[in-house]
């Protein structure tokens, strides 16, 4: 972080994922911005995925709550993606061969027809989808932050906040392991990991919380040949089944072809 630290931040932004990134993008040049990450680096947990980016308004979103139009949101979306090529994403696009994803869109209305009425309630929603894989998902991150330090963005990096208070004139104090920070906003994008925090947080400065729904997985491991057919059209193919017995909306989500079975870091 530069030396030159300003009494009174325009923004203070808490975690360094792809919210808290993104944001002090659209700030940059433009207002004094200060990010805070807890980990020593930036990117969040999705830097630490395999770098998948599903390049469709129907995957991940809800328009309705989101207030946006299908086009606005195709736009937002083919801003996104042009940063990340702008860093260095791979250029390889998945979901764009019209005759294949036709073949296998047939092939899932005849699945769907030819059952009984309501047993295999299937569909499938293809994407447009781009894959970087780990490695260069980490240095596409890495450049994206460095543009960012250029543009007069500041980071301190291993700054774990530990409360957000609301000042008596309106302003905000961040108080962290490294200080405390004085800001006229707080953008707060502690990610998965820190959302019980924030909560805690929010009820203290007298934010409204919404809850949102929660998606319950598991995990299928299945040999590589069995999907092979379908990854090599749609790399993280999109399968929506209506359960026949109580009606719950069951997806298919996070393929990851060829990958290997691993334990999952949930904090860190």
């Amino acid at each position: 972080m530069s030396a030159e630290r300003p009494a009174v931040w325009d923004v203070v932004i808490v975690g360094a994922g792809p919210a808290g990134l993104f944001a002090a993008r659209a700030m940059a040049g433009k207002l004094r911005v200060l990010v805070l990450e807890e980990k020593g680096r930036t990117g969040g947990a999705g830097a630490m995925t395999d770098g998948k980016l599903n390049l469709s308004p129907h995957i991940g979103l809800d328009l309705s709550e989101l207030g946006i139009s299908e086009s606005e949101a195709e736009e937002r979306i083919a801003r996104v993606d042009e940063v990340f090529l702008e860093h260095g994403a791979d250029r390889t696009l998945y979901g764009v061969d019209a005759e294949r994803i036709g073949w296998w869109l047939d092939r899932v209305s005849w699945v769907r027809h030819r059952t009984a009425k309501g047993f295999w309630d299937i569909t499938l929603l293809p994407a447009k989808q781009r894959h970087m894989g780990t490695d260069l998902a980490h240095r596409v991150v890495a450049r994206m932050t460095d543009a960012l330090r250029g543009k007069g963005i500041a980071f301190s990096l291993r700054t774990r906040v530990t409360d957000i208070r609301r000042c008596d004139d309106g302003r905000f104090l961040v108080r962290s392991a490294k200080g405390e920070f004085l800001s006229r906003y707080v953008l707060a994008a502690p990610g998965r990991e820190g959302a019980y925090w924030f909560r805690e947080v929010a009820r203290g400065i007298g934010a409204k919380i919404r809850y949102g729904a929660i998606d319950i997985g598991c995990r299928v491991e299945v040999a590589q040949a069995v999907y092979d057919e379908i990854t090599q059209v749609l790399y993280d193919p999109k399968f929506l089944f209506v359960t026949p017995t109580h009606g719950d909306r069951t997806r298919t989500f996070c393929t990851n072809p060829g990958g290997r079975v691993r334990v999952e870091m949930r904090n860190g």
